[in-house]
């Protein structure tokens, strides 16, 4: 194994450890306000639950699933509420136990009003990630060798022309012929093969440029 492998490696699993020893701790902190709000011991760990994991999964949706600019700030703000969130509980709770703040009305209030919010968002996102999956990513992948051909020597002349095409009704064998001349022509031209930069010579979206610049990597 090279020594890059290896401190990939080794970067993940501290990662990992990390996460693990956050989620603990903010765990801890948020299911003792959960208890001092009112619930029960059982269903106050529920609430940590709920911040920490949507947050988690708010953050992820933002550096990944989020496509151009408006639904990353969307995104963005989505996440960073989510976080704050949960530092605002865990600051709160902490204050509680040093008899620095004490749990009124206001916050079991506002303690209490989280589960639904959290509930209402993670419908919107996972609304808003289903809808862009069931988008059409492919059509039929039966294509005649004329047709490749043909097609191979449009995109190679002018990527600009096949960009301009519905991606969506192409044949996959043709997806992936303009994705290699896109390829091809962003090396020629010096910049940074990305699925960003060739999404944006193909026409299609940041997320579409991803998936096509991996399957060329895998072939």
């Amino acid at each position: 194994m090279s020594p890059k492998r290896i401190a990939r490696a080794l970067v993940l699993a501290g990662i990992g450890i990390v996460i693990l020893a956050a989620g603990i701790l903010s765990f801890s902190a948020l299911r003792r306000l959960g208890i001092s709000a009112g619930w029960n011991p059982g269903l106050a760990a529920l609430l940590p639950v709920s911040m920490d994991v949507y947050a988690l999964i708010s953050t992820v949706s933002w550096l990944v699933l989020a496509e151009g600019q408006a639904d990353r700030k969307r995104s963005g703000i989505n996440a960073s509420v989510a976080v704050s969130l949960s530092v605002v509980g865990n600051g709160i709770e902490h204050l509680n136990a040093f008899h620095v703040l004490t749990v009124g009305w206001p916050v079991v209030v506002a303690v209490s009003a989280i589960p639904p919010v959290v509930m209402a968002l993670s419908v919107h996102l996972a609304v808003r990630f289903l809808a862009e999956t069931a988008q059409p990513e492919t059509a039929t992948e039966t294509v005649t060798q004329a047709s490749n051909s043909a097609d191979t020597s449009n995109i190679t002349g002018s990527p600009e022309k096949a960009a301009a095409e519905s991606w969506n009704t192409l044949p996959e064998p043709v997806k992936l012929n303009r994705v290699k001349a896109a390829t091809e022509r962003l090396k020629a031209e010096g910049k940074p093969v990305t699925g960003a930069t060739l999404a944006g010579v193909l026409g299609t979206t940041d997320r579409t440029g991803r998936n096509y610049l991996a399957k060329l990597n895998a072939a």
